[in-house]
């Protein structure tokens, strides 16, 4: 769990600008490394830059342990390729440009740029993983640091990459002035690296966990310091962008050109396509391993950028391949379901039973069910599979499956969806708690990741909508109830009372929508009434659902009869409810 300080002093000096006396304690995040204890991080007052409290990790210490689990997760799953590819590819005249990744990791950006942007392209990394990508993709990726690799020695590019690096590193300025010797005249330094202004309460806490990666990231920039460091050793013309959890900077001594990051995606595809059908006759594990992680990432970067006429195959390939010893073409969900349900928590088990990108594949897949299929029942399933795998991937820590723990709430989302088409209303309410809950107090089963608070609140109100528009007093009284009595599961102390403000404030809801349903007037403003009132819960969640209700209590007001009817008759076979009835039975 994160846990937020009050801002007192620390002694400490800033590990980016090297300012003393200006440090305040931040936040205290989990060591990656189970074993190790908490880590507390300081923000800079000088440079608003967040330093770690503690030595730093080794980055190869996050791959103790299980070596070919660790390979696995980063070639099937947990590798970014578009989010490493990218920032590269979109500037102009990429074609005619040389590369050189610094710190590749695997070397999947270097193999991308030599297959389809320009053949001249090189990456190095003292990591292990990288020993693994010279082997699986080729000899111009280098096991080893920069100074030491000799094929390289004094050779400039065009293109210098570091992504993801430069916050491991003891002294930033010396390392970012070691990439800018590499750069040929008019060449580009291309840097990502976590985001200090996203670090902040209001942040998903497993996207602030990962970005903080507490014991191996020493700090993390904010946007003006990394500028100001690029323009601190020479550089003339530099650009910063924050994207989410992420800084990518541009820096070079002639105008930066860039082209469109849509139009980057055919040549990463291209990538991708190449990849799948150089590996398509593969037979040993390690080279499996990547064919599937290339054809998952194939899979979901043309279903989401809507090119579903050709991914049949592709999905069928992925099918095959995806569950060890058992082809889902035949059987696509039963079986599966049975096999992770007898599974242990984390990712040994995990693996020894599937791919590590089968949560999202089964959140991708459902999308496919429901939408090009037209088939809601398969895609329920596909949604269900993509909730257990990752409690069960996840379960001892988020680590194992960043993104997976990411999709689960759009899984959640989608379930809870069909759940109320098809009359599961108590189903979908469990569901809604859940995620409730979850904004206040990140859901353990699947590492401490949490919702979109604009999501759960959108589902709701869409339910609520739902109901009152088929007059269903009945159902919205049930909601009301439900919310009303509900306890928390895992919240305590703040986060219970936040749980119990946002279940009140669904429970006044639905009340309102129910009065409205009986056209009783007075009903519906005490309900609107109670909305309306500031709450004494300071949550940043809390405060957020207030500002946006108050959008959609407009509407409703409208809608307040001036006086109350004195009976209700209306649709008795949709709302059978009188003064003489008993409460509807509870969903939840």
């Amino acid at each position: 769990m994160l846990k937020w300080s009050g801002g007192a002093p620390c002694p400490a000096r800033c590990r980016v600008c090297g300012a003393t006396g200006a440090m305040s304690e931040w936040v205290t995040a989990p060591h990656v490394l189970a074993t190790e204890a908490d880590v507390k991080f300081a923000k800079c007052a000088e440079c608003a830059s967040i330093s770690a409290l503690q030595d730093i990790l080794a980055f190869d210490h996050i791959q103790q342990g299980n070596i070919d689990i660790f390979l696995r997760q980063y070639v099937e799953s947990t590798a970014g390729l578009w989010e490493m590819f990218w920032p590269v590819a979109s500037l102009a005249s990429a074609s005619s440009k040389s590369l050189l990744d610094v710190g590749c990791g695997f070397g999947f950006t270097a193999d991308a740029w030599k297959t389809v942007v320009n053949p001249r392209a090189f990456g190095c990394d003292p990591a292990p993983y990288a020993a693994a990508g010279r082997s699986l993709l080729g000899e111009h990726i280098f096991h080893a640091l920069l100074d030491d690799v000799a094929e390289l020695d004094g050779k400039c590019f065009d293109v210098v990459y570091s992504s993801e690096v430069i916050e491991h590193v003891p002294d930033p300025e010396a390392f970012a002035r070691l990439l800018r010797s590499r750069l040929a005249s008019g060449g580009t330094l291309v840097l990502t690296t976590p985001a200090a202004d996203f670090i902040h309460p209001t942040s998903d806490p497993s996207t602030t966990c990962a970005a903080l990666a507490a014991g191996f990231h020493g700090f993390l920039f904010s946007r003006d310091a990394l500028d100001n460091l690029l323009r601190a050793i020479g550089f003339t013309h530099v650009l910063v962008e924050r994207h989410n959890e992420r800084l990518i900077a541009w820096a070079s001594d002639h105008d930066i050109v860039r082209v469109t990051v849509d139009s980057t995606a055919t040549i990463y595809a291209d990538y991708l396509a190449k990849k799948v059908s150089q590996l398509a006759d593969a037979t040993d594990p390690q080279t499996m391993s990547l064919r599937a992680g290339y054809a998952f990432r194939l899979f979901k970067d043309r279903y989401l950028r809507g090119q579903h006429a050709d991914i049949e195959a592709l999905r069928q390939l992925l099918l095959a391949d995806m569950v060890f010893g058992d082809d889902l073409n035949v059987n696509p969900t039963d079986s599966i379901a049975a096999s992770i349900t007898r599974l242990d928590l984390g990712a040994e088990a995990f693996g020894a039973v599937t791919r590590y990108c089968f949560p999202q594949l089964a959140l991708l897949f459902g999308f496919y069910a429901e939408h090009q299929q037209r088939n809601p029942k398969a895609a329920y399933a596909w949604y269900e599979l993509a909730l257990m795998s990752t409690q069960k991937l996840c379960g001892l820590t988020v680590l194992s499956g960043l993104e997976a723990a990411a999709f689960y709430w759009q899984a959640m989302l989608r379930a809870m969806s069909l759940d109320i088409n098809a009359g599961r209303e108590a189903q979908a309410t469990t569901r809604l708690l859940a995620c409730v809950e979850a904004l206040v107090e990140p859901e353990p089963l699947i590492g401490g990741a949490a919702p979109p608070a604009a999501a759960i609140l959108l589902t709701l109100d869409g339910w609520t909508t739902s109901l009152l528009a088929r007059r269903d007093g009945a159902g919205l009284l049930a909601l009301s109830v439900t919310f009303t009595d509900a306890a928390p599961k895992n919240a305590k102390d703040d986060a219970a009372t936040a749980f119990r403000e946002l279940c009140n404030m669904a429970a006044a809801l639905a009340s309102l929508c129910e009065g409205l349903v009986r056209r009783d007037g007075s009903a519906a403003r005490k309900h609107l009434s109670r909305l309306r009132q500031p709450s004494a819960t300071q949550h940043h969640i809390v405060l957020d659902w207030h500002v946006a209700l108050e959008q959609r209590l407009n509407a409703l007001e409208l809608q307040i009869p001036v006086a109350n009817a004195a009976s209700f008759a209306a649709t008795p076979q949709q709302y059978r409810w009188n003064a003489s009835s008993t409460t509807p039975k509870r969903w939840g």
